[in-house]
């Protein structure tokens, strides 16, 4: 038996996320940034993670039709380093509030 690499599983995920209606619900209540995700497909976190993979090319797009900003290597490359910053403080607040736990 062959072990499923990254690549086969996003191929796996492509083909379902082609293949089906797909919808999410991304909620922030008012006074916190916690965020719920909702979604139609019932597939857990790995398939959210490729849903927002795909989404971020169409939010990019928009940024660039309503701004004078060029989709240049470098703003991406700044965004994305938000992206990392803001997930990598998530999980260093969570370590810590693991820590206080114990």
């Amino acid at each position: 038996m062959n072990e499923l690499t990254l690549e086969d599983f996003g191929e796996i995920v492509d083909d379902f996320l082609t293949k089906n209606h797909i919808q999410m619900l991304v909620e922030m209540p008012k006074g916190t940034q916690d965020v719920t995700i909702i979604d139609n497909a019932k597939a857990g976190p790995a398939v959210h993670f490729y849903i927002l993979l795909k989404a971020l090319p169409a939010v990019f797009k928009k940024i660039t039709e309503i701004t004078e900003i060029n989709l240049e290597e470098d703003f991406i490359n700044t965004t994305l380093g938000m992206v990392k910053s803001e997930i990598l403080e998530v999980l260093k607040d969570e370590a810590v509030g693991k820590e206080s736990k114990k």
